[in-house]
């Protein structure tokens, strides 16, 4: 699969997670993404080093997906422990133990050029030879086992949580609130799913006035509806916007959007790796 393939398949993420939308053909190339000004509205902090969240510039052809995960985790650390991927590839095992069944061989970068991260699911390996990891691969909420030293460990205070009922979005900083949103989600045919996720990658679509707004965030899990759409996977996203007065209704194909604003300044600060809890 050559390169603009890979990532047109990887944005059916968004073009499996959107409603009546249309999308363009563009060059692909890799961007950091940018320090947004201060919006009266949020409390942003462009101090925050944005860490391996690096903006991919994507074209797409449109339209979305959603997913469901099972493994939810009750417990709300501080902080959360990501895992950057630092070779070529990494293998994930059923148990930490080289011998046992292989569950997973994922290449780094990922297929949208983006680095490969996971989400750690102890909150301390320090020492450890093995690490239980979140996968990005279906069925959603799998965990596997990846050595330790194949990564590069980094702590993270963000975490993400929406509230399907109620619409909303709530950034949280060290369990303090950051950002408080109303947001777009899934319709009764398309479901935004239910559970625990992370952020995978960070796509800079090809206009920054269309169906996904300036930035998309890909997650890691898949739609338990849609297993294919327009080329790619049925992975859902977090992205913005072409249609501000959809905000606060179910018209999605299972990804959430919200105003274009706050896609930017989450796209300035949220690492990748950042737990995103969707619960009803």
């Amino acid at each position: 699969m050559t390169r603009v393939a890979s990532v047109l398949a990887a944005l059916a993420l968004l073009a499996t997670g959107c409603a009546g939308t249309e999308g363009a053909d563009q060059s692909v190339q890799a961007a950091r993404s940018p320090q947004v000004a201060s919006d009266s509205a949020l409390t942003t902090d462009p101090g925050v080093d944005v860490g391996t969240g690096a903006a991919v510039e994507v074209d797409v052809d449109d339209d979305g997906s959603g997913f469901d995960l099972s493994f939810v985790i009750d417990q709300r650390p501080p902080t959360v422990i990501v895992g950057a991927v630092t070779g070529a590839s990494i293998t994930a095992y059923e148990r930490p133990d080289a011998t046992s069944p292989a569950l997973t061989e994922l290449t780094n970068p990922n297929a949208v050029g983006g680095p490969l991260v996971f989400q750690l699911v102890a909150p301390d390996v320090t020492g450890d030879e093995w690490a239980e990891v979140l996968l990005p691969i279906r069925p959603n909420g799998i965990t596997g086992w990846v050595r330790t030293a194949e990564l590069e460990l980094s702590s993270n205070p963000y975490r993400v949580e929406i509230d399907i009922d109620r619409h909303q979005l709530q950034v949280l900083k060290a369990n303090e609130p950051w950002m408080t949103t109303t947001v777009a989600i899934g319709t009764g045919a398309t479901p935004t799913p239910i559970g625990r996720f992370y952020v995978t990658e960070l796509l800079r679509p090809p206009s920054p006035d269309g169906p996904y707004g300036p930035f998309a965030f890909g997650l890691s899990g898949y739609s338990e509806t849609l297993t294919n759409y327009a080329g790619g996977e049925g992975v859902i996203g977090i992205h913005g916007t072409d249609e501000p007065e959809s905000i606060g209704a179910d018209v999605s194909h299972g990804c959430v959007r919200l105003a274009n604003h706050e896609i930017e300044a989450l796209a300035a600060v949220l690492p990748l790796g950042t737990p995103v809890i969707i619960q009803p």
